[in-house]
């Protein structure tokens, strides 16, 4: 079986910190600046925990955009 896009699922934000953090509703974005400013400012910080973490929001982004192009 194979799946047939119609159209964009999702609006396309590109997966950079600054594009992700300005997709997000306001209340969504305070939490993204506290969780990113959490990994930034450790003793070392984690390329892994940074992809991740952008990753995710990526997803959270997307999937607010496509709520309110509906």
């Amino acid at each position: 079986m194979t799946a047939h896009r119609h159209g964009r699922l999702h609006p396309h934000i590109k997966p950079t910190f600054t594009a992700v953090g300005a997709a997000l509703p306001a209340a969504s974005a305070d939490m993204f600046d506290s969780e990113l400013e959490a990994i930034t400012h450790g003793p070392a910080v984690s390329g892994a925990a940074l992809d991740d973490f952008l990753s995710s929001w990526w997803r959270i982004a997307t999937r607010a955009a496509a709520n309110l192009a509906r």
